[in-house]
Order: C-alpha cells, then sequence, then structure tokens
C-alpha cells in the first residue's frame, strides 16, 4: 500500500457537487433500469450484479460527457472512470461489512490492497460501492471507499453517499484511529446526502 494514499477529505473535494451526483444518478438510474427492464425472477444474483454494472458504466458516461476532468477506461477486463487522474473508480456491489464480493483472483486483490497492477493507470484505487435492500429490488444506500484489504478492516476510509447514514452502527461511524498513515480518527467515515441533489 502506497504511503500517501488519497485522504477522505480530498476525495470529497475532487467529487463534489456535480461530479458525486453524477455518479449517485448512474448508480439509481442503474438499479432502476434493472428492475424496470430487466428483472426477471429467473435471472440470479450474478446476473443482476452484471447487468446494474453494465447500465451504471453507460449512465456514467452519458452523465460526465461534459466533464473533461473523468474519463472510462477499462483494462484486462475490468472498467472503471478515472478522475482528474488522480483516482481510478470502480462501480462494485458491497456486503454489509463494505467488502467487495470478488473471486480472491491476485488481481482483485492487489486491487483492494492497492498494489501495482500491470497495464493499470499507477492511481488510488477507489470503489463506489452499493448495497439492495433485502428485495435485492431497491437501491439502500452507496459509498466511495479506499479499500485496503486488510482483514481487521477492509478501507481505509468510507465517504456514505446515500441511504440512511449508517453512523455508529458500523466499525466506520465508530471513528477509532486506523494504524498507519490514513489521517486523524474524524477521517474514516463521512455522510453526505446526494440523494437530495437528485431531484
Amino acid at each position: 500500500m502506497k504511503q500517501d494514499a488519497i485522504s477522505l477529505n480530498e476525495t470529497r473535494t475532487l467529487l463534489a457537487g456535480s461530479r458525486m451526483t453524477a455518479f449517485t444518478k448512474a448508480a439509481t438510474d442503474a438499479v432502476t433500469g434493472w428492475v424496470q427492464d430487466f428483472h426477471h425472477v429467473a435471472f440470479g444474483q450474478t446476473t443482476r450484479a452484471w447487468a446494474i454494472s453494465d447500465l451504471f458504466y453507460h449512465f456514467g458516461q452519458e452523465y460526465h460527457a461534459g466533464d473533461e476532468g473523468v474519463r472510462y477506461g477499462e483494462t484486462r477486463g475490468q472498467r472503471y472512470f478515472v478522475v482528474d487522474e488522480r483516482i481510478l473508480m470502480r462501480f462494485k456491489l458491497l456486503d454489509d461489512g463494505l467488502q467487495s464480493s470478488n473471486y480472491p483472483t491476485d488481481q482483485a486483490l492487489d486491487f483492494v490492497g492497492q498494489e501495482p497492477i500491470p497495464d493499470f493507470p499507477p492511481l488510488d484505487r477507489l470503489h463506489i460501492g452499493y448495497r439492495l435492500d433485502i428485495t435485492g429490488l431497491l437501491l439502500r444506500d452507496a459509498f466511495v471507499t479506499l479499500p485496503i484489504g486488510r482483514p481487521e478492516r477492509f478501507n481505509a476510509w468510507v465517504w456514505q453517499v446515500l441511504g440512511d447514514p449508517i453512523g455508529a452502527s458500523s466499525i466506520y461511524g465508530l471513528q477509532y484511529k486506523l494504524p498507519g498513515e490514513f489521517g486523524a480518527a474524524g477521517d474514516q467515515y463521512a455522510y453526505d446526502d446526494y440523494q437530495q441533489m437528485l431531484g
């Protein structure tokens, strides 16, 4: 893991306003699009996750079309957005512990551990992650996270951008200091309600 990883506050500044609104709109429209146009009882969780991801990247490109600092990329079959050549963001379904549920390939482990990956831009890698409600039909909440892949704490920090605040109900809301270089104890969790900005 690099020592100068982007902080929560830097990320909030970089993505503030229209950028985060566009990402959250892409996430909500992707889930809505899945439910309205593609949902069928015959489709399993994997099909659902792929469809929502495909829609997110489609809408994300459309909603950021006027922003020269945001570009779509694909490397080794992995899709992402690069923002201001500073961060690389992948859209992921998260579990209750706010961890992505990838099969633990070497590349997946290197991604969440912030290790160099051949052919990937050498940027800080973030997740824009989402969780669905128990029915799998509604977007429960969404987050931007800096994954570090440590067993004791998967993310260095969490920025919640949609849904009811997780607050003290999670390890991230407790605001304890993570050993290492990730800022003050208060720099581990933030909440901004972008739902209000979606209209």
